[in-house]
């Protein structure tokens, strides 16, 4: 600054000291010029720095919200965790339970397999169809002859005991001793 007043007085006055003066004003102009772009150069630094800065507040502001977080997320964490053994654990139980019910139904199945193998028998001879025709038919018949002899003797035991019943019946006197 002292140069460039230096420099001005100088060129009001109008001497060679002027031209010399020019020169040490160049000089202090490109001095100057470096001077302002250190300075810029600073400024920029600085508001970058400011900008770092509050990047770095922000981010100390979320991790002080996540720490005074960190007792319930813990918790939640825990708890979850809790949930989960105790799930796996009746996961595991009704697996065993499951695998031992598939271990009874095939037992089951496999006894009742050799049940029915006992049962049926196999059949050596093949089955004469008009033998057993014949045979149920000559059942059938004689069954129901006897049915109908029965009935018949029923009906007539029947008969006879309302005759003797009757007022002036020659049988009544019989009935009677």
């Amino acid at each position: 600054m002292r140069q460039v007043s230096f420099a001005l007085k100088a060129a009001a006055h109008g001497s060679t000291v002027s031209v010399l003066c020019k020169r040490e004003a160049m000089d202090s102009n490109t001095a100057y010029a470096q001077a302002q772009s250190s300075v810029d150069a600073l400024d920029a630094q600085a508001r970058g720095l400011r900008a770092q800065l509050g990047s770095v507040d922000r981010d100390l502001k979320n991790v002080k919200k996540v720490m005074g977080d960190l007792p319930r997320v813990l918790g939640e964490i825990n708890e979850l965790t809790r949930q989960r053994d105790m799930i796996k654990r009746q996961h595991e139980v009704a697996l065993q339970e499951q695998q031992k019910a598939e271990l009874q139904l095939d037992i089951e199945k496999g006894i009742a397999q050799n049940r029915y193998d006992i049962v049926v028998r196999p059949q050596l001879e093949p089955i004469r169809k008009k033998r057993v025709l014949a045979m149920r038919t000559a059942i059938g018949l004689g069954v129901g002859i006897l049915l109908t002899i029965f009935i018949i003797f029923l009906l007539e035991a029947r008969r006879i005991i309302s005759e003797s019943m009757r007022p002036g019946s020659r049988r009544r006197d019989y009935a009677r001793p």
